[in-house]
């Protein structure tokens, strides 16, 4: 019944259908430690349950947002890069352009070249214009790191623990948008997109915890008035609540507390929770699974 009534409010709105970029997990675990939401042995422990359990949790999400009315195009996973699935961390589009990531982990390093046949592959489609490759010797995330603010129409973009300073500005060149760098000060929220959700109505899902005093003051002088600022609780910290997927009014998340769904619920949203317990064993939600490929400045 949420999703018939979010589908037809979508339809009464003339909505925009979004395109999606996600990655099966058909080669996903947890082998390796790089973040410590990650721990080998305890996936180890239940290898071939866990394995199952992803497969119906990723499928779960991909059909929530299909029955929302978006297209999702996938690429074929690549044996021995189990987070590939985190297709978010690819780069990140706006206006047709795609600009790749280059992770600061040896582990993630090998998806590169995945990647970028995958949007060459959607150049040749006309799905994508641009494609440009990250400055030398710049570390950058992608939208784990740069995160579109669909409502104040710029950049937040997360720096020190995964993407690297220098890429504040290199975001700022490549789409002449504005760029607000953020320092991520804790090892637990190690990339942006964990640590901040901005809305379509223009609120902002944060954890404070994640930021600096200074990151903490930008935040607020963007926001526009406090009434746009909505913390999230310790349980939607723990719980990847703020790692949500926004498409217009809707939000998918792998969790959202009472005390949070009602706030945003009053604020216009329409909540859809499909867990994922899996990938936050791996240090990732919703917004890591997936990867915007239409926004628009």
């Amino acid at each position: 019944m949420e999703l018939e009534q979010a589908m037809n409010a979508r339809q009464n709105n003339n909505e925009h259908t979004s395109k999606l970029f996600m990655c099966p997990p058909d080669y996903f675990e947890v082998t390796y430690q790089i973040n410590p939401w990650m721990t080998p042995d305890g996936w180890n422990e239940n290898r071939e349950k866990l394995t199952a359990q992803a497969h119906e949790e990723w499928n779960n999400l991909k059909a929530t947002y299909e029955r929302l009315g978006h297209e999702v195009v996938t690429i074929d996973a690549a044996q021995g890069l189990p987070d590939m699935v985190f297709t978010a961390n690819s780069g990140i589009a706006l206006n047709g352009t795609v600009l790749l990531a280059h992770f600061r982990h040896p582990q993630r390093q090998g998806e590169e070249p995945h990647y970028a046949r995958f949007f060459e592959g959607l150049k040749e489609k006309g799905l994508v214009k641009n494609i440009v490759a990250p400055k030398e010797g710049i570390i950058f995330e992608g939208a784990g790191d740069a995160v579109w603010d669909p409502y104040r129409k710029h950049y937040w973009v997360g720096f020190s623990q995964r993407s690297d300073r220098s890429s504040v500005d290199m975001v700022a060149e490549v789409f002449s948008q504005k760029a607000i760098a953020l320092e991520m000060v804790s090892e637990q929220f190690y990339h942006l997109d964990v640590a901040l959700a901005p809305l379509s109505r223009g609120h902002m899902i944060y954890i404070a915890d994640a930021f600096n005093d200074k990151g903490l003051a930008a935040l607020k002088e963007h926001a526009g008035g406090d009434e746009f600022l909505v913390p999230a609780t310790a349980a939607d910290a723990e719980g990847f609540a703020v790692n949500a997927v926004n498409l217009g009014d809707d939000i998918i998340t792998a969790y959202c507390s009472d005390d949070l769904r009602g706030r945003l619920e009053a604020l216009g949203y329409h909540v859809h929770v499909c867990p994922l317990e899996t990938f936050k064993m791996s240090g990732g939600g919703a917004f890591c699974l997936t990867l915007k490929l239409d926004y628009q400045s």
